[in-house]
Formats: structure tokens, sequence, C-alpha cells
């Protein structure tokens, strides 16, 4: 939540998504020297069927074995140049996926490829 944007409030399923992507250590995060996050980001690896029903925000029982990953959550406070670092990070963590995706609620919550993302 002290990430700002789209976090107005934190929910259940917030928690249960970054739990389960922190229990399995598919997330990345900067904190500064204060201990402050600078921006955080954590995916779902999901199998290719679920890509339609994760696009409806259908969770599929299966999030850590699958070959697409979908960004779950993501915060930023550092603007551009924090969104092209997390950008780089999470496409290296991506290496070997089939592809990458995620929604975005600042753009009415439209779902939209990994910028330059290869594959399906």
């Amino acid at each position: 939540m002290s990430c700002g944007g789209a976090y107005h409030k934190l929910t259940r399923e917030m928690q249960e998504s970054v739990l389960a992507c922190l229990a399995s250590r598919q997330f990345i995060i900067r904190i500064d020297g204060k201990g402050d996050i600078q921006y955080f980001a954590c995916w779902f690896k999901i199998h290719p069927d679920d890509v339609e029903g994760m696009k409806e925000r259908v969770r599929p029982y299966d999030v850590y074995t699958g070959s697409v990953m979908y960004v779950v959550e993501a915060g930023n406070k550092l603007g551009k140049r924090g969104m092209v670092e997390m950008v780089k990070k999470i496409r290296a963590k991506a290496e070997g996926m089939k592809g990458v995706f995620w929604h975005r609620p600042t753009k009415q919550d439209k779902v939209f490829d990994f910028p330059s993302q290869k594959g399906a």
C-alpha cells in the first residue's frame, strides 16, 4: 500500500496473492537505505490454458508451475526510472517463459502484454 498507485486499500485477495508469491519466491523488491519499499512486483506462473481466465481475473488453482507469467501485483514509487528497472528485473525472471502479461489498474484495468516480451 505504501507504493501508492491503484492501491487504496488492502483486500483479502491482494493479501493471498502476495503471500503466495512470497512463499514461492516469485517476486522482486527494491528497498532503500531507510527500509522503505521503492517498488515491488510479484507474479503467478500459470498454464497457457489458464490465460483467458486470468484475463477475466479468474485465479487458477496452480500458480506456481506454468509457463506464462502473470504479474499479479506491482507498486512503484520511483516513477519512470523505477518502472524501467522493475521491467528489466521482471524480464530477467521471465527468461524461458512463453509470455508475460498484466492488468493495468491505472489504465481502466486493461490487459497488457509485457513491453517487448517475446512469446505466445
